[in-house]
């Protein structure tokens, strides 16, 4: 981290707990979305931190919420979940699979915004997410990952990255970008409802195929190494039916970008279209196929 960096990251209460009491400037922490009883259950379990990113000069909320029995004499596999504002809701429930004995333990990391921007408004997220895609990947891997070593006891081996929608295009973008990076944080990728169709509308997305041939990485490497888990809902095509175009919808650009990964010769890779389910309804379930699947209990 820069001197910037350090000056400006801090630790504290869990702020959105006492939002009652926020600052007239942190007009968006209302925009969060969790259930405060549950919260409230695991507060003594959750950390927040404000990290500054020189680079993109933004101020990131990141929650990180250790397991039931956090030994820092242990390793933990870490799972970071980007859109805070929404998956910060989340951690709970993980948390009481982890206590229950259902799965191993985790440490819970999730990526949000400064209070005083809209984490829920697509600019912001398409700003991260794709305009500015390689300097927040930089961030999660030089910068985050890094400063969370330091405070905790990581497996990252066994960690994952998971995205969702325009955070799902994003994990996608990382992990086909990571060999960039000698710091390798995350094993797993888990792409949740990618909506490749959205860089098409960015004016300052140069390059929107990219995503089809996987940035290049199969043009700089022989082989992929990491781990895929490409999910959707089946009813979710609907949803977004009017901004397709020309474009795959986002079911279809699933089908395709597995199709792609076959044609590699990917065996890392699978994928799961939610019965019933829309755009995001089936997260919950994603979550706890993934951790059984990937951490089950020891």
């Amino acid at each position: 981290m820069t001197t910037a960096e350090k000056s400006r990251t801090s630790s504290g209460s869990l702020t959105l707990l006492e939002r009652d009491n926020a600052s007239s400037e942190d007009i968006f922490i209302w925009g969060w979305e969790f259930d405060a009883a549950q919260v409230e259950k695991i507060k003594d379990s959750v950390q927040e931190l404000c990290l500054y990113d020189e680079e993109l000069d933004s101020d990131f909320i990141i929650h990180v919420t250790l397991p039931p029995d956090y030994d820092a004499a242990n390793a933990y596999p870490m799972f970071v979940m980007t859109d805070g504002v929404w998956r910060f809701g989340d951690h709970p429930a993980l948390w009481e699979m982890m206590q229950s004995g259902r799965v191993e333990d985790v440490i819970l990391v999730s990526i949000g915004y400064d209070y005083a921007l809209d984490g829920t408004d697509n600019a912001v997220r398409g700003r991260f997410y794709c305009q500015d895609k390689a300097l927040f990947l930089a961030f999660i891997t030089d910068n985050l990952a890094p400063y969370l070593d330091e405070h905790y006891a990581i497996d990252f081996a066994r960690s994952g990255l998971y995205g969702h929608s325009l955070g799902g295009v994003f994990t996608h973008y990382a992990a086909f970008n990571a060999d960039r990076f000698g710091n390798q944080p995350f094993q797993h990728y888990i792409i949740g409802s990618p909506a490749f169709w959205s860089p098409y509308f960015l004016p300052s997305e140069s390059d929107p195929p990219a995503y089809l041939r996987e940035y290049g990485y199969f043009e700089r490497n022989d082989s992929f190494e990491k781990t895929l888990y490409i999910c959707g809902g089946e009813h979710e095509d609907a949803d977004y039916a009017e901004f397709y175009g020309e474009n795959d919808s986002t079911l279809e650009g699933i089908a395709h970008l597995m199709s792609r990964l076959d044609g590699y010769g990917v065996s890392s890779a699978t994928s799961k279209i939610y019965a019933g389910s829309n755009h995001y309804e089936y997260i919950p379930e994603l979550f706890k196929d993934f951790f059984l699947a990937h951490y089950p209990a020891q």
